[in-house]
């Protein structure tokens, strides 16, 4: 790794600390700048600003995420396993990947371009990531969905409200059985048969 490379990614990584200690507002360049023990200027080398060092983190954050999930899946073949081990993850790394996971939720962020930008675009893949899992079951006829393009959407909009609930609630409090219960009520229903 080049010279200059490597100390981008320091910054990087140095600063995904200070955002998690301090906030994406409260944190200064300055404080950036001591954390990595350079100055100023030699930062702005790098960054344009403290959006595009926090654009950076985020980015890094979300390409660990994505890289986890697509291991995971890709060991996993039933779909409904799929589906949990995506869901699993997503929530495991929610609570580790702080900016990330900030920056797709907190409403401080709202209205900040390359945030949104940011979230429209998770928001893409995980539809794409939901919608492959589906379709796969589909053809391999392990899921029999009339609609799958709803059915991506529901699940997605199912899982978005069980981030909402598992943020608000005691997050160390049996995630796998809660979404085995979630899964079960999504793929075999609530209805007595």
């Amino acid at each position: 790794m080049q010279y200059q490379e490597r100390i981008k990614r320091n910054i990087i990584n140095t600063a995904s600390e200070v955002f998690t200690r301090f906030g994406f507002r409260k944190t200064t360049m300055d404080d950036i700048a001591s954390a990595v023990k350079r100055s100023k200027s030699s930062i702005y080398y790098y960054f344009e600003n403290k959006e595009a060092i926090f654009k950076a983190v985020i980015e890094k954050e979300a390409n660990e995420f994505r890289e986890e999930v697509h291991k995971k899946i890709s060991s996993v073949e039933d779909p409904i396993e799929q589906l949990k081990s995506y869901v699993l993850i997503k929530m495991k790394k929610l609570d580790k990947l702080t900016n990330f996971s900030s920056a797709l939720t907190s409403n401080h962020f709202n209205g900040i371009d390359f945030i949104e930008k940011f979230r429209k675009e998770h928001d893409t893949k995980e539809k794409e990531i939901v919608n492959n899992i589906i379709m796969n079951g589909i053809e391999n006829g392990v899921l029999k969905i009339e609609y799958p393009d709803i059915s991506t959407l529901a699940i997605i909009t199912t899982i978005k409200g069980f981030e909402a609930s598992h943020s608000f609630s005691n997050r160390k409090n049996n995630l796998e059985k809660k979404l085995h219960v979630l899964f079960n009520s999504i793929f075999y229903g609530i209805v007595k048969r």
